[in-house]
């Protein structure tokens, strides 16, 4: 895979694209290492402490729906860091039944989600419910001032395919 940056309408190979790093790592090694690798560095920019569960059945999730998962994960992070002073973040991410589910908790000073929606669109809630949207899924943010955050986002799995012999069987 090529690897750059879109520069104003061309892709520059020169420059590796920002944040590319976490790229490998989601690629190579899965969702729950690059939570982790996100963590340690989020945590060397600040004085925050971050905790990363993710729960065996992780390793469920399919690429796409991971690298979705990672960038909601990442802004919310982001957004804890730059506005919500929080000093504590916990990210949660493994599948329950057939649903995929990320979550998000911070212990910052809270928002009204409605005038957050209203004050800034196009950016960080409404960007992750692009993403979200992208594989079906769902994103709810749960805050009240003075009551931190609460970012999850859930997307349905497909079902395993059937193979042609198991759709002869229940055909007869």
């Amino acid at each position: 895979m090529v690897r750059g940056q879109l520069v104003q309408g061309t892709l520059d190979l020169r420059r590796p694209a920002r944040g590319d790093q976490h790229g490998r790592v989601l690629d190579d090694l899965g969702l729950g290492a690059a939570l982790q690798h996100l963590s340690r560095e989020s945590e060397a920019r600040g004085s925050i402490r971050i905790e990363v569960v993710v729960e065996d059945s992780a390793h469920q999730i399919g690429p796409s729906v991971s690298s979705v998962l990672y960038r909601v994960a990442q802004e919310a992070l982001n957004n804890a860091l730059r506005h919500a002073n929080a000093t504590c973040v916990m990210m949660r991410a493994g599948v329950t039944g057939r649903v995929a589910r990320l979550e998000v908790s911070d212990d910052g000073v809270g928002f009204l989600t409605d005038d957050a929606d209203r004050r800034r669109p196009g950016m960080g809630l409404f960007t992750m419910r692009e993403r979200m949207a992208l594989v079906d899924g769902a994103l709810e943010v749960e805050s009240a001032p003075g009551r931190g955050t609460r970012v999850i986002a859930s997307v349905p799995l497909l079902a395993p395919a059937r193979t042609a012999a198991s759709s002869e069987t229940t055909a007869t």
